[in-house]
């Protein structure tokens, strides 16, 4: 049995310790296992934090029948697609591609201007003599 499975079943038992040595044990390999999806440190050690922290929130999820790390990658590989998944839904723009669309409002008032154009223009026609029109 690995020191990070052996310090959650002591955790399991009401040692105090244990949730720091599994931290010191498993977090930052955590951290970079998640960063090879996300490819945004950041977001990696948020989902690991998560990772682990459910580890002690939801108890009876781990039943032993693997080690502790391999349960926490595979916690965190399936954080991560997920992560992935909404991060496509939810794509940002960059503030220069944003400039690049034009503005509604903008693309409104021009429509608007060049109605008014057009009107004025054929207002002016219509006031010409007929031979000029």
């Amino acid at each position: 049995m690995d020191k990070a499975t052996e310090s959650y079943r002591r955790y399991l038992a009401g040692d105090e310790n244990a949730p720091r040595e599994i931290m010191d044990e498993l977090f930052y390999g955590l951290v970079f296992f998640v960063d090879r999806f996300v490819h945004d440190v950041h977001s990696a050690e948020d989902i690991a934090l998560d990772v682990i922290s459910d580890l002690f929130v939801h108890r009876h999820r781990f039943d032993f029948r693997t080690s502790l790390k391999t349960y926490l990658y595979m916690r965190g590989k399936s954080r991560a697609l997920d992560h992935l998944k909404h991060r496509r839904a939810l794509r940002s723009a960059e503030l220069s591609e944003a400039e690049a669309y034009p503005d509604e409002h903008a693309e409104l008032e021009e429509l608007m201007l060049a109605g008014e154009r057009r009107r004025a223009i054929h207002e002016a026609i219509s006031k010409l003599p007929e031979d000029m029109r």
